[in-house]
């Protein structure tokens, strides 16, 4: 039998406040491990921290990557000094407001095991990483998910979810189940007042919170990354094993198949349950997420907010045994995962670990930059905003780190007298998205001319 229900909420009250206090605790401190290693593997979460000082120091708004993230973007820029403990810090509080949002939810659409379920969300890999990392993904789930509890309060709903779309302006897609929870809910003479309020409220939050980005680059700033260059199989490892993990998608299935089995048993009672408000909201909530992922499918972190629809969809539709055994294959998807030669490190594990790699790799990367005659552009790529960022104290003259080259790049490179290095792998990106072969213009191969160099420990020759 389904092990959550409508009805089932009138029979649990609220948890005594040290409840709410001690799960808190144990998320915030499950983060602070991993605050201190750089600001993250993706480039972005660099990104975001350069445009946190240059609002800082400059007092004019930037994006950090368009369409803008304003409400992220801003308040991390009182962050800044604090560097990358201060930035993801404030991502893994952010961490803790969603997964006590998440409980609520789950207690309010009358889960029994809402503590098991709020422990597998806030531990699955992709909500751990992104809850240690300088990226604004666990800000805008975190608003969402709180306008989702506050569905009786359409005012308060509509500006939480305004503040989300101001931290990510995906999260506009959590209106539709929004909305429908809204239309559903309460008294029948007041629904439509009470969308109108939660629409104009969100709509008004929301471009107020982008009214930075509008005056800093007219209605230039709504566009995003178009080019994917990641084969299929790419695609499919980041929309199932850097979400869930191995473990956490054998728990998917496992639930699933039982919610079917006991759908086919009592099918009356199972589609009963299936068209119900919460269900309906939580389908939407993911159908509506789903596209963004398949027109941009740069980063696993897109997904983000589909997991708790998918987690509250399990809880409602599974029998209890299987729910709970996803819910504990997905916690332990982020310290343990499976892969061809056996068990291995999980994902918020191995993550660490090539943080710190990366950190290393940096600083031997910059001591060998640094000490080459002559004027120097580096060509990075991705790697550029992590690079500007360590070296943003101490610019050296002689040297330019850049993202990619076009044909005025290179002609000003060469009255310059400089010389361009680049690596195969920039080479080729330069290539795919300019129509430029760097190689064609002189520009000389780092790692075949350095890449001993940057196997010795730091700071050594």
């Amino acid at each position: 039998m389904p092990q959550m229900s409508p009805e089932n909420s009138r029979r649990f009250s609220l948890p005594p406040a040290f409840q709410w206090v001690a799960l808190g605790v144990v998320v915030f401190v499950s983060r602070l491990p991993f605050l201190s290693a750089g600001y993250g593997m993706n480039s972005d979460a660099w990104r975001v921290a350069n445009t946190a000082r240059h609002i800082a120091e400059t007092g004019q708004y930037e994006v950090s990557r368009f369409p803008g993230n304003p409400i992220h973007e801003i308040a991390c820029a009182f962050l800044w000094r604090g560097g990358p403990v201060a930035l993801n810090g404030a991502s893994a509080l952010f961490s803790v407001l969603a997964a006590l949002m998440f409980a609520r939810l789950a207690r309010q659409a009358g889960c029994k095991d809402w503590l098991p379920a709020t422990l597998a969300f806030a531990f699955l890999p992709l909500v751990y990483i992104c809850s240690v990392t300088s990226k604004d993904c666990i800000w805008s789930l975190a608003f969402t998910l709180a306008a989702l509890t506050l569905v009786s309060r359409p005012v308060a709903a509509g500006v939480a979810l305004g503040l989300a779309i101001g931290c990510r302006i995906t999260a506009g897609t959590a209106a539709l189940p929004l909305t429908l929870l809204l239309l559903v809910s309460g008294d029948p003479a007041t629904r439509l007042r009470r969308f109108v309020q939660f629409a104009g409220c969100a709509a008004v939050t929301a471009i107020a919170s982008f009214l930075p980005v509008f005056l800093r680059y007219g209605t230039g700033f709504f566009t995003c990354y178009t080019v994917d260059h990641s084969n299929l199989r790419t695609i499919l490892i980041r929309a199932t094993q850097e979400v869930w993990g191995w473990p956490g998608i054998a728990g998917i299935l496992i639930a699933a198949c039982a919610a079917a089995f006991s759908l086919l048993r009592r099918p009356r009672v199972g589609f009963k349950a299936l068209v119900s408000p919460y269900s309906a909201a939580w389908i939407a909530g993911l159908l509506a997420t789903l596209p963004v992922f398949i027109a941009l499918p740069h980063q696993a972190a897109y997904l983000l907010p589909v997991t708790p629809f998918v987690i509250l969809f399990l809880a409602r539709h599974s029998p209890r045994p299987a729910f709970l055994a996803f819910c504990g294959l997905a916690i332990a998807s982020s310290f343990i995962e499976f892969g061809q030669t056996g068990p291995r490190a999980g994902a918020i594990l191995e993550d660490h670990r090539e943080r710190v790699a990366l950190g290393e790799s940096l600083k031997r990367y910059l001591t060998i930059t640094e000490n080459l005659p002559g004027k120097n552009i580096f060509v990075l790529g991705e790697m550029q905003p992590k690079v500007l960022n360590l070296t943003a104290d101490s610019p050296h003259p002689n040297i330019q780190y850049a993202y990619l080259l076009g044909v005025q790049d290179i002609i000003a490179a060469h009255r310059q007298g400089a010389t361009i290095w680049v690596t195969p792998i920039i080479r080729n990106a330069n290539f795919q998205t300019n129509g430029i072969d760097l190689a064609k213009y002189g520009a000389r191969n780092f790692l075949a001319e350095h890449g001993r160099e940057m196997q010795a420990p730091a700071g050594r020759p």
